[in-house]
Formats: C-alpha cells, structure tokens, sequence
C-alpha cells in the first residue's frame, strides 16, 4: 500500500452547502488522481479521462482545381506597416511554378516559390515593394511551419520555419505601408484567376494585419508550436496568441466548412471541393 500512494496524488474535495452550526453533516466526495496517468477516479469509482491533445484540422488543395477566394478585401482590412503570419503547410508536389498559400494581387503575397522557398511580398499601392524575403532553403516534400513577423516601421522582418530562424535572401526592405484593402480579392492556395494553386495541405493559417510579433523569442514562438515541433490551440477564434480575434484564421472543426474560417474577415468561397489531409502536423 505504501508503495501504490507514492503514485497516487489524493485530492480532497469536500462540497457543502452555506449552513447553520445545527445544521445535518454533509457528505465527503473523495476523488483519487493517479500522478502522470491525466485520469481520476471520481465519486462512486467513476473514471475521469483528461480532455484529448489539440489536434490542427488539415485540408487537401489539390493543386488542380481547388482554391478559396473572396472577390473583395478581407473584412475589416487595413493597410499597416506590420503583420505577423503562423501556418502549417504539406508539400505533396514538387513543381517548377509559384504556389500560392496567400494572394492579394499585386499586393501582397506567401508563397512557395518556383525555386521551392518560402517567400514573402509586401508592397504599396502602385506598386511599390517594401518586403521581399524568401527563405534560404528549399522545401519539396512533407509537413513544415512557418513563421513571419514584420514591422516595417523599423523596418525589420524574420522567418522562422520549423522552429528554426531563416534568415534568407532579402532583397527588399523599407519603410513603407502594405496596402492590403485596396485590392478587391484576397486568396488562398491559388490567386485570383485559379492559377499558381498550391498542391498540398494546410492547417491552423492565422494572420494578424496589425500585430508585429517578434518570433526571436521562443515564447512567442511557442504560442504556435510546441517544443516538440507539433501545432499549438490557437483558440477558437485564434484569440490566444495576442489576446485578439486576427483578420484571418482558417481552422474550423471539419473541412466542410474550414473556408468559412474564424478569424474576424469574413468567410471565402470555395473553389473546387477540399478535402480531408491524410495526415496532420499534429499526428
């Protein structure tokens, strides 16, 4: 016995009700958690599972024919200087074209490029290019998470991809504002016109316009991904990281109406007809 308590931690609840001192005596409830098992024995010997690990919803682009687009800006769209971007992405097909995971023409752009790296666009109205970077490395096959944040302002931008800082190839960085709201489209896994689709998979993509986070610090970074490489619960409505619902958060709880999303911007139509990822970066 003595041995079987060193691996049992004993919690106590006692439940009343505001009582008098003549009162009747109320009844103990003893419940029993075993250390590191994430079950407990409840009252009458019930047995309380823990709640089961966050796992990221994953969709299938197939690179054909599927894409979701708006025909107008996101909702609520505003032209900033900043912008911090999380996404999960499967590479299914190495291909000699750019694959869009996000396009406002013109504008702004992620994507992988024709040279299998992860790239970023940012320019005003005109077009004038304040942001290029793509990632130093080529990326032709399985599951990868990126990360970007970027002020312009400072102007200062970053890549981490894997949990693992991209410093890249910058050709482009200045003071300068993207002007996201003055295209009337707004793209994802494809642009407007149905080309440059992405064949591969997606999960968890949050976007936040007006929010700089700096992914240097390994705690920002672990409100996306954990420290064993898997995807973190971003909330809901992607609230969790900076306290706010983003523009743009595309995790919904089946892939039937993972285009509806549940950021703040509005929901997308689809094109073609996703499907369910056979894996997920959470498996």
């Amino acid at each position: 016995m003595i041995r079987l308590l060193r691996f049992l931690t004993l919690a106590v609840v006692l439940l009343w009700s505001p009582v008098d001192a003549w009162a009747e005596p109320q009844e103990f409830q003893v419940a029993v958690v075993m250390a590191g098992s994430g079950e407990g024995i409840g009252a009458g010997g019930a047995v309380m599972p823990e709640a089961p690990p966050f796992a990221a919803v994953a969709v299938d682009f197939d690179g054909i024919n599927d894409n979701l687009t708006r025909g107008q800006a996101l909702t609520g769209q505003t032209d900033t200087k900043t912008g911090a971007l999380s996404v999960w992405v499967r590479i299914d097909q190495d291909t000699a074209n750019n694959r869009e995971i996000i396009s406002v023409p013109g504008i702004f752009a992620i994507r992988l490029s024709s040279t299998d790296k992860f790239l970023i666009v940012g320019n005003a109205a005109g077009p004038v290019q304040h942001l290029s970077l793509s990632s130093s490395t080529s990326y032709t096959s399985g599951w990868h998470h990126l990360l970007i944040g970027w002020n312009l302002a400072t102007p200062e931008v970053d890549m981490w991809i894997d949990d693992s800082e991209d410093a890249g190839s910058l050709t482009e960085l200045s003071d300068g504002t993207i002007d996201y709201s003055t295209v009337a489209e707004f793209g994802i896994g494809g642009d407007e016109a149905g080309t440059d689709r992405f064949d591969g998979c997606f999960a968890d993509l949050w976007f936040d316009e007006t929010a700089f986070i700096d992914f240097a610090v390994q705690a920002n970074r672990r409100k996306f991904i954990d420290g064993a490489g898997k995807p973190e619960d971003l909330g809901a409505t992607g609230n969790l990281p900076t306290g706010s619902q983003p523009i743009l958060y595309l995790n919904q709880n089946t892939t039937a109406a993972w285009h509806t999303q549940a950021g703040s911007g509005g929901g997308f139509t689809e094109v073609g007809a996703l499907t369910d990822c056979s894996t997920s970066p959470s498996d």
